[in-house]
């Protein structure tokens, strides 16, 4: 379980792509069965990138280089409007650094799409969360932290047939 440390008791001022990277590395892959399916949405800390596709704000060297490592053909002389033309002719998959730490630990991640939280089951139980929290005291919420925990562990033993 991640602890907020911000006033509010909401994660989202305190998670970033490193916290998340140490959450998945010391408490997620080690407590998973093999082969799981892991579910994500796109917060930007689970978003990080391995190589972005170059814009037409980025450097035309960084440009060039991105052409040449995918062996893209262009002339070194042309405009930045015009290796951008050549990039948006790649066709290049997006690929996440966390979901290719999942992968090559042997589990499978499938990624929600953008701007459906009615998809996110995690949604309604962090509302929920909150909710029930409110108007706790610090040491009714220690006790809440502890019901989940326990629940959380109760539901983690639960397999679903693909």
């Amino acid at each position: 379980m991640f602890k907020s440390h911000s006033k509010t008791g909401d994660y989202h001022g305190d998670m970033n792509a490193t916290n998340f990277r140490k959450w998945i590395d010391e408490k997620l892959t080690p407590n998973i069965p093999p082969n799981s399916v892991i579910v994500m949405d796109n917060a930007a800390y689970h978003s990080t990138q391995i190589e972005k596709k170059p814009t037409i704000s980025s450097l035309k060297s960084d440009m060039q280089q991105w052409l040449e490592r995918r062996g893209v053909q262009h002339d070194s002389s042309m405009r930045k409007c015009d290796l951008m033309k050549v990039i948006d002719e790649q066709n290049t998959e997006k690929k996440y650094k966390i979901d290719e730490i999942l992968k090559e630990n042997g589990h499978i991640v499938l990624r929600l799409p953008p701007y459906h939280p009615d998809l996110n089951p995690i949604e309604l139980v962090w509302g929920f969360i909150i909710e029930v929290n409110e108007n706790d005291d610090e040491d009714e919420v220690d006790d809440d932290d502890e019901q989940v925990q326990t629940e959380s562990e109760h539901e983690s033993d639960m397999e679903i047939d693909l």
